[in-house]
């Protein structure tokens, strides 16, 4: 995918986004509040999953291709995200439910590959020993 249809799938996600939001009335602070928690484990697994790739590009363990695919996800995994807290916003929990699982999929494609490159960096640094369970 090259950056020109990057940019226009997220001009139209953005006018997707606002034409749900203004046509949506707010869920209520209080029922919001009782639906945070899977964005919340989404957001956190996302900040590992980002320092396991930092700590694999600064050792030099991650190739363009599994660069690229790491991207594809994120960037996939991003409008899900987003997605996700516009349904939720709106009221539409069902919706956000679902959203939240599509995001979820994209993660596990990264934390795949990721798993990947750390056992391969294992293998060649023999009794190296990374925490991959913590993923």
């Amino acid at each position: 995918m090259n950056m020109k249809s990057i940019s226009l799938a997220y001009v139209l996600l953005l006018g997707i986004v606002s034409g749900a939001c203004s046509q949506a009335t707010p869920i209520p602070r209080t029922q919001l509040a009782q639906h945070l928690e899977p964005i919340l484990s989404i957001e956190k697994r996302v900040d590992h999953l980002k320092y396991y790739t930092d700590m694999l590009t600064k050792l030099g363990q991650i190739n363009d291709e599994n660069t690229d695919a790491l991207k594809a996800h994120h960037d996939v995994y991003y409008v899900y995200y987003v997605a996700a807290n516009v349904q939720l916003a709106g009221g539409n929990v069902q919706s956000y439910l679902a959203h939240v699982k599509l995001a979820e999929s994209e993660l596990d494609k990264m934390e795949a590959i990721l798993k990947d490159n750390l056992s391969k960096y294992g293998e060649s640094e023999r009794g190296s020993h990374f925490p991959t369970s913590e993923m």
